[in-house]
């Protein structure tokens, strides 16, 4: 049985060293949610660097094995990380699939 993982959060670190492009259009001129997620896969898409070339996610060394029995994994992610907790696929009685903790 293959493993499931299921996103609880996402952290992004915008700074606009690496979220301005050439001509000085910033993701900070985007006041909406939905503009600034455009402006992120722009530049993902464009394969411009985040500030993730800087910076690496880890949990702390003293909290790693706990987070580890909770089945938690630090995935990074652009312009920062996300952490997922494994589920487990259950088939209800109507045939839809659920995920479960």
């Amino acid at each position: 049985m293959s493993m499931i993982y299921k996103t609880l959060f996402e952290v992004k670190l915008l700074h606009e060293l690496y979220l301005t492009e050439a001509d000085g259009v910033s993701i900070f001129e985007n006041v909406d949610q939905p503009g600034r997620m455009d402006f992120l896969l722009k530049q993902y898409t464009e394969g411009t660097e985040s500030i993730n070339k800087d910076l690496l996610f880890e949990f702390p060394a003293s909290m790693r094995e706990e987070y580890e029995s909770y089945n938690l994994k630090l995935l990074p992610a652009y312009s920062g990380c996300k952490v997922a907790t494994r589920v487990n696929k259950k088939i209800l009685s109507n045939r839809e699939t659920a995920k479960q903790t």
